[in-house]
């Protein structure tokens, strides 16, 4: 691309699991900052605080630091089907680690994708 505008075309976020200083919070999902604002990696996107509406993919990375990916999959996708109920799973791609789902925006029409890469620092 021969852009002096530095055009993005696709943004990604990433996100500890566990989040520091605790053994099994998560704000993969949904979560709130100190200041009240919302810190959730999905959130964020859902809410447009994050990526571009006229994107229609967009990534996370997740830095999976206890437990081992299996669980954490386990709580992402109880906690997206709870709390976006019309949004899909993490389902795992033909990749080693690597996921998608379908999300939509919250304050306009539309969905996106997101591709979900794990990271997995329980090994040596």
């Amino acid at each position: 691309m021969n852009d002096d505008k530095y055009t993005r075309i696709f943004y990604a976020e990433a996100k500890r699991l566990p989040m520091p200083r605790y053994k099994n919070k998560e704000e993969y999902v949904t979560g709130n900052s100190t200041t009240n604002n919302p810190s959730g990696g999905i959130q964020r996107y859902k809410l447009g605080f994050h990526g571009d509406e006229h994107l229609n993919n967009n990534g996370m990375f997740a830095y999976i630091e206890n437990k081992s990916i299996e669980e954490w999959l386990k709580i992402i996708n109880d906690k997206i089907l709870n709390e976006y109920p019309n949004d899909s799973p993490l389902i795992l791609t033909n990749k080693i680690n690597e996921y998608t789902s379908t999300h939509t925006y919250e304050n306009h029409e539309g969905y996106f994708t997101m591709y979900h890469f794990w990271i997995d620092l329980t090994r040596n």
